[in-house]
């Protein structure tokens, strides 16, 4: 289902500390608004606080202040409802502050009001350029139509004095954190889940059409109630725990990147290919899941009957599934080769027998949709940073370990195709002039020394012709020492790979995907200490397992369509 209302959280989601809203950030927004979503803001700040950020971003909605106590109409600059904490409750929060030595504030109006002067409380007013009153008989007073009590102490005090107060006012008064060293009292019930839920109603678009941004626990209930809810990469971890999606931080346009990669892509279907030298798997996407797949066998016949294959296996899948080929919005095909993105040529795909094939023009001849044409580890790299064990990084790498090795490469949040848009093919760098024979028709790649194929070899050698890797791996948690011989040597090849990688790229994090990496932890750990070992660097690099499996080719296929 279409996005139709998104709700921006703005400290530390859509700017960072005190900033202003990036291009990307304000180019994303005026795609989304021209897409007919109803983009608004959802903020802890007060209307006169926000009004800045509804200026540049131009917005004429509403917007929900004061972290869900109230929402206003910014072409009226009225409120449209309101809510306010009760009294006693304000007073106790005060009193309790004071004891514990905190700074604490209430707001008037669009203004805030302490019982004395503090460093805080004045950097918090200059920095939003809020009227300030010092006053010294606020806990003697009965107040009226306060929507929101803050108390602004060390970021690191947060972790601690959170539950403390969630527990002095549990089933009274609502307490989350927010920006960093905030700690807010709203009136129970008020948040930004059930603000949203009310601006929704108001404009009568179901729940599941909305989509809402965050990064802290103040945006916790307008994440759960989102049809589909992100946090920044800097955001609070237990707000990630509950979100549909952790996107790039607020220093990296994480707004941007989630209006482009799932709100206007949200509802759409899409069709993905995954081309292999054993099989064709062809699956039904819909907002970054599969609905179904399918598998035929491949065979080596010319590319035009190939793309011909994709079409009949694609009207197949959809009968199925009981769609119509017309409601596709694009098409994503992956195949292990050289790929000229740029141009959709399969430049050379040695296990499939095409070369120099125009073959995105073959298939977009067929399907009329626009199709995107990507090498595999590309298009698995980019679903695991998009949706898998590389989200969150900058500059990361997936190292798909099968037939052969797949390299796919992160850099500056986006997959690298490449200086000429070709790929990168670091599974054919050659560490032994008189290695193996390579597929390539070169000697001693890395992936002669590292693939699931070589390991497959080594354990026939050892074990029997019946024998794999799977066998050799069970054979070594025997403690078998013909096995533990082989796995060793082995390891030992593939983390000089990995440290090799690293030491040219330095990446924040690598992940193993293909068949070895079933192996899971047993082979991360094999590995962990002799990359570490072989790093120029100090500092260890992570080394996780991917989580899409064999699905992560097929949906970074889908991916990159959109992106193209």
């Amino acid at each position: 289902m279409a996005v139709k209302l998104l709700a921006l959280d703005i400290d530390d989601t859509l700017i960072t500390r005190g900033g202003s809203v990036s291009k990307n950030n304000l180019r994303a927004i005026e795609l989304a608004r021209k897409a007919g979503v109803y983009v608004m803001l959802a903020t802890g700040r007060g209307y006169l606080g926000a009004s800045r950020i509804v200026k540049e971003l131009g917005v004429d909605t509403l917007i929900v202040n004061y972290g869900g106590a109230v929402i206003n109409d910014t072409r009226t600059h009225k409120s449209v409802m309101a809510t306010e904490l009760d009294s006693g409750a304000i007073i106790e929060i005060l009193d309790y502050a004071d004891e514990l030595g905190l700074h604490a504030h209430i707001y008037q109006g669009d203004g805030i009001v302490s019982e004395r002067p503090h460093p805080y409380a004045e950097k918090y007013t200059r920095a939003l350029d809020l009227p300030y009153t010092v006053d010294p008989e606020i806990r003697k007073k009965t107040w009226r139509n306060v929507p929101k009590a803050l108390i602004i102490t060390e970021p690191e005090r947060v972790s601690e004095l959170l539950p403390v107060f969630k527990k002095r006012f549990e089933g009274r008064v609502c307490v989350s954190a927010s920006s960093p060293g905030f700690i807010e009292f709203n009136k129970l019930g008020a948040n930004k889940g059930t603000a949203i839920e009310w601006v929704a109603d108001h404009l009568g678009i179901k729940k599941e059409e909305t989509a809402a941004i965050g990064d802290n626990t103040l945006d916790s209930e307008m994440i759960k109630y989102a049809g589909i809810g992100a946090v920044v990469e800097n955001g609070n971890e237990e707000l990630k725990r509950i979100a549909d999606a952790i996107v790039p931080s607020s220093e990296n346009d994480g707004v941007a990147y989630f209006i482009e990669n799932y709100v206007l892509t949200r509802g759409k279907l899409k069709l993905g290919f995954d081309i292999g030298g054993t099989n064709i798997v062809c699956g039904l996407v819909k907002d970054n899941r599969i609905i179904k797949k399918s598998s035929q066998p491949f065979e080596k016949v010319s590319d035009e009957s190939i793309a011909q294959r994709l079409y009949d296996q694609a009207l197949s899948l959809m009968c199925e599934c009981g769609e119509d080929k017309e409601k596709v919005a694009s098409v994503g095909v992956c195949i292990p080769g050289s790929v000229d993105t740029s141009r959709g040529v399969v430049v050379d795909a040695h296990n499939l027998g095409l070369h120099d094939s125009p073959f995105r023009s073959l298939v977009q001849k067929r399907f009329n949709k626009p199709v995107a044409l990507v090498n595999d580890a590309d298009a698995a790299a980019l679903a695991e940073m998009k949706l898998g064990a590389l989200a969150g990084t900058d500059t990361s790498m997936l190292i798909t370990v099968g037939t052969g090795i797949g390299v796919g490469l992160i850099i500056n949040g986006r997959v690298f195709l490449g200086g000429r848009g070709k790929g990168v093919e670091a599974g054919h760098i050659q560490t032994d002039r008189r290695g193996p024979a390579c597929t390539c028709g070169r000697t001693g790649c890395i992936e002669t020394f590292c693939s699931a194929s070589y390991l497959d070899a080594r354990a026939r050698a050892v074990l029997g012709a019946d024998a794999d890797a799977k066998t050799l791996i069970s054979a070594v948690k025997r403690g078998e020492k013909a096995a533990v011989d082989v796995w060793e040597e082995y390891t030992d090849n593939l983390a000089g790979a990995l440290a090799s990688y690293i030491n040219i790229i330095d990446p924040e994090r690598i992940a193993i995907g293909g068949g070895l990496s079933g192996a899971g932890e047993f082979l991360i750990e094999s590995i962990r200490r002799k990359v570490d070992v072989g790093s120029f660097f100090r500092e260890p690099t992570p080394i996780v397992i991917a989580v899409l499996g064999n699905d992560a080719g097929l949906l970074g296929a889908c991916i990159y369509a959109d992106e193209v």
